[in-house]
């Protein structure tokens, strides 16, 4: 089931293990300005290197800790 909020829809998923979650759906003539976007951001060298987003993920909470 999907339901329309604003130019976004959100759709039901089930998982395996029985829970369920919302998630957005972007309509399909969306996407390729999307992509489009990110590409653009990409390219101008602003994302974040490896070992940063690494050093992130190691301090959130959840994530396994390295010994």
């Amino acid at each position: 089931m999907a339901v329309t909020t604003g130019t976004q829809k959100r759709a039901n998923t089930s998982f395996g293990n029985g829970s369920a979650e919302r998630v957005a759906v972007s309509p399909t003539e969306d996407i390729p300005g999307v992509v489009e976007r990110l590409r653009t951001t990409f390219d101008t060298g602003v994302t974040r290197p490896y070992e940063w987003r690494r050093r992130q993920l190691e301090g959130a909470p959840g994530s396994p800790r390295r010994t």
